[in-house]
């Protein structure tokens, strides 16, 4: 998939978003500034460092994904930083979320992030042994492969408009080295949830 880069230095915006882990839904608040800010702390808070993690650059944007233990039991997170500077993030540990039953092969989770003046979809989670490559379907027809290797943890980030369809995301597979499926799941749309919120914000109904 072919994006032209874009790299914006400004004002700050960050939303932790929309968390969706197990097919359960957690709305995070949304935190807005006037510079960088730092994501907020994990609650619970992780009992060690990340035990793994996983960093790739999208638009000059450098998204880190890492895996850690807490009390109540693992915690997957993702961190956006520009320039050394973080700009928030989304994940289990920093809404809350930790130790949620997953899937034994693959856990995931959804959320959005505004950096700057350019949004992002995030799918993340972690991956057993047995999986080689994560694949995310987004709803422009895109298919975006993450390669796992043993990582224990995965991450795709795709520049999007908020309530744009196109950006996303349909379905996340986990795949072996022989591209055979592991385990599967179409995930409850982003888009359709912030519609929904943002109709109910406005007093609307929300299928109105």
């Amino acid at each position: 998939m072919t994006r032209r880069p874009r790299f914006h230095v400004g004002p700050v915006v960050a939303s932790a978003g929309l968390l969706l882990a197990a097919g359960s839904l957690v709305d995070s608040l949304r935190a807005r500034a006037t510079g960088p800010v730092a994501p907020q702390p994990s609650s619970p808070e992780p009992s060690s460092a990340p035990t793994v993690s996983r960093t790739t650059m999208v638009d000059g944007v450098e998204f880190t994904v890492q895996r850690s233990e807490s009390a109540e039991g693992p915690c997957v997170d993702v961190v956006a930083t520009v320039e050394g500077i973080a700009q928030g993030g989304v994940g289990g540990g920093l809404s809350g979320d930790c130790g949620r039953p997953q899937d034994a092969d693959l856990g995931w989770g959804l959320g959005g992030l505004l950096v700057g003046d350019e949004w992002f979809n995030i799918a993340y989670g972690a991956a057993s042994p047995a999986v080689a490559t994560v694949s995310v379907n987004v709803g422009d027809g895109t298919e975006v492969a993450d390669d796992v290797a043993g990582a224990g943890v995965w991450l795709v980030v795709v520049p999007a408009e908020p309530l744009d369809a196109r950006s996303d995301f349909s379905q996340i597979r986990a795949l072996d080295a022989t591209g055979g499926v592991v385990a599967e799941v179409k995930p409850p749309s982003l888009v359709a949830y912030r519609q929904q919120a943002q109709a109910v914000g406005t007093g609307a109904a929300p299928n109105g």
